[in-house]
């Protein structure tokens, strides 16, 4: 072997060494993040294709290219992630940093996302052939969805509470309820009848979370003034809830639109289901307003670090579910909400990677100003 060969295998082991060490769940937060924010533009734009702003028009060329852009660095980073973990761990001694429940977890979130988001994407014409793959995809990772939930309590328990209390639980039922949310988007790539059956599993995981998630959520925000945990999660727990209900009952209302309920009230399901929905997610999304404030003034305490996961995806379910209440109650102030919201998030999603590439400079900058100046001789050594 040549000596050129020699360098540049070992100038590529050094780039493999160095990219598997930022292999963490920050992929994992990012992908999701970027696929949650590549989402509310798809799902505004479904909903207000009537827009006269040519920011917030649905035929906005610039806009397309962005979220299908933002879209696919999402998917391609969730592809990576377990294939690159895998080869850290073979090649690296170092210990996971967070539990392997905790990771399954966000993997299982950025997969639900990813459905959710590419439902969009499909075109019409080739979704016969998307549709069994999507639907088997959300079958397994569901199932994963509802171990992961069942296995949350009992673990909390056995936990030790030193560890309890730095420990994000609510995370935990994040899949199931984000489960029942990509549920509702598959059903408009599937026939009627399993259309139906998937939106009846997707009330069934629905209701299997949410007592404890809004139990586990409470408890975070209790937590909050030690700053053990990150301030706006338990904004993504219940704005999940209200976006995921207010979903179901829409896309009820298409799938069992001929459909009578029970006996004793021979009602269409379908429009039973979005009156249900329609309530309930008032009622979740006023709970997740109520906190959107309160986190901002404790905010101002604590100081807490922001990051891709606590604080674009949260004001991102939350703008999802304002969304889907401008929709569902035909409300123009939660529309022109959801468009500030939307600038928020916006914001958010550029300033997190500019203010850390600040740091990393200012920090950079500080420890070559430290550092001695370099010595090339004097009149005397001459």
């Amino acid at each position: 072997m040549s000596e050129w060969m020699v360098k540049r295998l070992r100038a590529g082991l050094s780039c493999l060494g160095q990219l598997l060490d930022t292999v963490d769940t920050r992929w994992l937060e990012i992908g999701i993040s970027l696929n949650a924010y590549a989402l509310v533009w798809r799902t505004y734009k479904d909903f207000n294709a009537d827009a006269e702003s040519s920011l917030f028009s649905s035929s906005n060329e610039w806009l397309i290219l962005g979220t299908t852009l933002l879209s696919y660095i999402g998917l391609l980073l969730l592809l990576l992630f377990p294939a690159l973990l895998l080869l850290k761990r073979v090649l690296r001694s170092n210990p996971p940093t967070e539990t392997p429940l905790y990771t399954t977890s966000l993997l299982v979130v950025g997969v639900h996302t990813a459905l959710s988001n590419y439902t969009g994407l499909v075109d019409i014409v080739v979704a016969p052939l998307f549709s069994d793959l999507m639907l088997r995809l959300w079958h397994w990772s569901a199932m994963i969805s509802a171990g992961i939930a069942a296995l949350a309590f009992p673990l909390y328990i056995a936990t030790p509470l030193p560890q309890r209390v730095q420990t994000r639980w609510s995370v935990l039922f994040l899949p199931s309820i984000v489960a029942s949310a990509s549920a509702s988007d598959i059903t408009l790539l599937l026939e009627p009848r399993k259309a139906s059956s998937l939106l009846s599993l997707g009330y069934v995981f629905w209701g299997m979370v949410i007592i404890p998630a809004i139990s586990f959520a409470v408890v975070d925000i209790r937590r909050q003034l030690t700053g053990s945990v990150q301030l706006f999660m338990p904004l993504a727990v219940v704005s999940q809830l209200a976006m995921s209900v207010m979903a179901l009952g829409i896309q009820s209302r298409r799938v069992w639109a001929d459909s009578v309920g029970p006996a004793n009230a021979p009602l269409l399901l379908g429009e039973m289901a979005m009156a249900a929905g329609a309530i309930l997610g008032l009622i979740l999304w006023a709970a997740a307003a109520a906190w959107f404030v309160n986190a901002h003034v404790v905010a101002i305490w604590l100081r807490p670090r922001a990051d891709w996961l606590s604080t674009v995806y949260p004001v991102a379910s939350f703008t999802l579910a304002t969304i889907y209440l401008a929709r569902i109650w035909a409300s123009s102030t939660a529309l022109l909400s959801a468009r500030v919201l939307i600038a928020y998030v916006t914001t958010a999603l550029l300033a997190i990677p500019t203010a850390r590439l600040t740091r990393r400079l200012t920090r950079s900058a500080r420890s070559s100003d430290d550092q001695p100046p370099a010595t090339y001789g004097t009149m005397e050594s001459v």
